[in-house]
């Protein structure tokens, strides 16, 4: 986790928030940031499942591509595995976890809502950078 690229847009505070959080726990927890997803790579994945993502996540995956924060606490999943994962009702995609208990996090594709399910009690984010406060108070 030393060498990691912090990109500069929305997301810059809350990542290196994250990031400092993580980094205070890594003696008893492991935390992994993929390689970041190149621009490229995201139009290529749009086109390729006709999905625009919401800027806010595409700031994300210019940062990590894929994580697990603190082994359990969360984890937000590469762009092939919300390909693979994407089980949800018609417009929504499976983007990642939070806990030990899977409460799954999708987004809603034709508004832009993030939804975190946690055990039954449903709470909605309008950006990814609230998705991260959410994480960042919880831990």
């Amino acid at each position: 986790m030393n060498d990691l690229f912090i990109p500069k847009n929305d997301l810059t505070d809350e990542i290196q928030e994250l990031v400092e959080i993580c980094q205070s726990f890594e003696d008893y927890y492991e935390t992994e940031f993929y390689p970041p997803a190149e621009d490229e790579e995201i139009d290529k994945w749009q086109q390729l499942h006709e999905i625009k993502l919401p800027q806010s996540f595409k700031d994300w995956l210019r940062f990590s591509n894929g994580s697990v924060i603190c082994d359990t606490a969360a984890r937000f999943y590469d762009l092939g595995t919300i390909a693979a994962l994407s089980d949800c009702p018609d417009d929504c995609i499976v983007i990642g976890e939070f806990s030990q208990d899977g409460d799954r996090l999708s987004l809603c594709l034709s508004t832009g809502i993030y939804t975190l399910n946690e055990n039954g009690k449903i709470r909605e984010f309008d950006s990814f950078k609230k998705v991260l406060r959410k994480l960042i108070d919880i831990m």
